[in-house]
């Protein structure tokens, strides 16, 4: 999600494709893995109901309003200038927020943030530069699930809690409510999302009913180290902008 992107843009940069040219061709991709693939911490039911009705809603939303941007915003309200306001200062925008902020986010979750479990571990495949910038925010990964483990704990109903770095590498918690991100201009932090951790109960309700704490300590088994050490790398690379989350 770049944050500089003109308004006409953003929907299509959410996906990563930095030219909208066409907003009514998006499809959520399916998933690169079974959908039991993350048993037993994520339920196949879940997988099944998050990753189609919820996801694809998102982009159906997400695709319609950018239309509505196109003929809407851009031509009769060009005069406000609202055009040229990028994600960060369209904090007034709910649409925007809610759903570019969900298809985005559940782009990140299942195609950067999940793996089959017993497929990764940390530290084993989280790279060397990840874990030293672990280790120097938080003293051990312990203390990281601690960290993120409360964060996620604490969303007050619906929302996600967030490992992010910021422009010089360094990493941090924070949470954030409904489908808001660090990248929009409304986050309490802000900064480029590693990982993500949904919280909202249509994530894990099936399986866990209201122990949100027994779905979080297994999410730790099903991470994508692996993915989340390339996307830290393209923070030091200061190519996070270029990053399509709905690329499996």
């Amino acid at each position: 999600m770049a944050r500089a992107l003109l308004v006409a843009a953003l929907v299509a940069a959410l996906a990563g494709h930095a030219a909208a040219a066409s907003f009514t061709n998006f499809t959520f991709p399916a998933l690169p893995y079974d959908a039991n693939a993350m048993e037993p911490s994520i339920d196949a039911a879940t997988m099944v109901l998050h990753s189609t009705r919820y996801t694809t809603a998102f982009f159906t939303h997400a695709a319609t309003f950018a239309t509505r941007l196109n003929d809407a915003l851009l031509t009769s309200c060009k005069g406000q200038g609202l055009h040229k306001k990028s994600l960060y200062e369209l904090n007034t925008l709910t649409a925007i927020r809610n759903n570019a902020g969900g298809l985005w986010n559940h782009g990140l979750f299942f195609f950067s943030n999940l793996a089959p479990t017993g497929s990764q571990t940390y530290p084993a495949d989280a790279s060397p530069a990840l874990k030293a910038a672990i280790n120097h925010a938080f003293g051990s990964f312990e203390r990281f699930q601690v960290a993120i483990s409360e964060a996620a704990t604490g969303v007050f109903g619906s929302g996600w809690a967030w490992l992010i770095a910021d422009g010089r590498g360094r990493v941090g918690i924070t949470a954030t409510p409904n489908q808001d991100n660090p990248l929009m201009g409304v986050a309490r932090t802000r900064g480029s999302p590693l990982l993500g951790l949904d919280v909202w109960e249509h994530a894990y309700y099936l399986k866990y009913n209201n122990r949100r704490g027994e779905y979080i300590a297994g999410f730790y088994s099903v991470i994508n180290w692996r993915r989340v050490s390339q996307l830290y790398a393209t923070v030091l690379a200061r190519d996070f902008d270029e990053v399509d989350v709905l690329k499996p």
